[in-house]
């Protein structure tokens, strides 16, 4: 049949316990769709964030780049910049640490 939710949350867990988790967080300007705050990074069990405050501050320059990219005054495409930040940070995590922490991207309007 399929794996039940409990084997599913383990799987999390294990790769959480692994590799952490990276969550980045940004908030735009409903009027403007500029970057009002943000992107914040906050870890767990990837990286220290007052041991790497260099990795730290490429992982919001390459977030607030895919931000600006995937914006215009008409339109905001959350799913795109959600993925693009995954998929850009993934590789840039593996390439400099070798980990893949499970990255999570928080994009809202306010």
């Amino acid at each position: 049949m399929g794996e039940d939710v409990g084997e599913l949350v383990i799987k999390d867990r294990e790769v959480l316990g692994e590799n952490g988790i990276v969550l980045i967080s940004a908030s735009l300007s409903k009027k403007t769709k500029g970057l009002l705050v943000g992107p914040e990074v906050t870890t767990r069990g990837f990286i220290y964030v007052k041991d790497s405050s260099e990795m730290i501050a490429e992982i919001k320059k390459i977030s607030e780049n895919i931000i600006e990219r995937n914006v215009t005054e008409e339109y905001v495409d959350y799913n795109k910049i959600k993925q693009e930040i995954r998929e850009e940070l993934s590789k840039y995590f593996y390439s400099e640490t070798e980990s893949k922490p499970m990255i999570i991207a928080v994009i809202q309007e306010i």
